[in-house]
């Protein structure tokens, strides 16, 4: 994006997130203003009293780490076992077929999924 067209739709995300604003009223960890507040601090917002409020706040964040950690692994395991499928379906090298593991992985990891 060039920065001249940054800068012209900056004053409209301002005046979306200016407080008294429409957008901006609410409370909790998704208003708008908790969001521009993090924004503006670089602090994370609290967490939705629902889930802080409880005993196991830490090992509910904590499994859920843990589960997405282990869907990644599934995930890039599932692609490797693959590779010998593509090599007989497409009748191309494993050394070929590897750059679409790789590729894959990438994205996976970069979050375009």
């Amino acid at each position: 994006m060039h920065p001249s067209t940054a800068r012209q739709g900056a004053p409209r995300l301002e005046k979306a997130l200016a407080p008294g604003s429409e957008t901006a009223t609410g409370s909790g960890p998704a208003s708008i203003a908790a969001i521009r507040d993090a924004l503006r601090t670089g602090r994370e917002p609290p967490a939705a009293q629902i889930f802080a409020r409880a005993p196991s706040y830490r090992w509910l964040v904590v499994g859920t780490v843990c589960i997405g950690a282990f869907m990644g692994q599934v995930d890039s395991s599932i692609t490797q076992l693959l590779l010998p499928r593509l090599e007989s379906e497409f009748d191309a090298q494993l050394s070929t077929v590897s750059w679409v593991a790789v590729a894959y992985l990438l994205a996976f990891g970069s979050g375009a999924d």
